[in-house]
């Protein structure tokens, strides 16, 4: 056996972790048995790609005997290469699916850049954006007697007009104040 449990050359958390973010649940029964089975696998590969660099070694100097620098070092690449194999065929495809989960997710909910992107998308998704920062002291500014949720709608729409480079409201003599409180009324009546 080239690896042991107490040096890995893939830790069974590694494989544990990769399970539970793609959302793969299994007990500790099921996770030993395929990280035996993983680790096997890794075993078989690490040895026929040690074989390989030997006989690629051979032929490439002519010579029988490998000397133990050059063996050692033939040793960690046939391991990294073992390791690099295994993780592609049992690591990479759960990687994947959380890759993919979370493209799914994005798509279900849409992130503060494409509330951002939208023209309308602020109107029900003003939360995803962030709160506070200078465009809801503004919006506190321009209109003080107004709820804090109202205030921050304005502020979704403000830094949605600033990302798109759209004019809105700067001031109390600004004369796009009517039209952004109708538009902000409004999303305020949505839910």
């Amino acid at each position: 056996m080239i690896y042991s449990e107490e040096n890995p050359m893939i830790f069974k958390a590694t494989m544990s972790q990769a399970y539970e973010a793609a959302g793969q649940t299994m007990t500790k029964e099921q996770l030993d048995e395929r990280y035996e089975t993983m680790m096997s696998q890794w075993e078989d590969l690490y040895q026929e790609n040690f074989d390989r660099l030997i006989r690629q070694w051979t032929e490439k100097t002519g010579q029988s005997m490998i000397d133990g620098m050059t063996r050692g070092h033939l040793m960690t690449l046939s391991q990294q290469m073992a390791t690099d194999e295994i993780q592609e065929l049992w690591l990479d495809p759960l990687t994947q699916d959380v890759i993919q989960a979370q493209l799914d997710e994005d798509e279900e909910e849409p992130s503060s850049l494409k509330v951002l992107n939208s023209t309308d998308l602020w109107m029900t998704q003003w939360h995803l954006l962030p709160e506070g920062g200078p465009t809801f002291e503004l919006a506190c500014e321009l209109w003080p007697d107004k709820p804090t949720r109202w205030l921050s709608i304005a502020s979704a729409l403000m830094q949605v007009c600033d990302y798109q480079g759209k004019l809105y409201p700067h001031s109390l003599e600004s004369k796009l104040l009517p039209e952004f409180e109708k538009k902000i009324d409004h999303a305020a009546t949505r839910k």
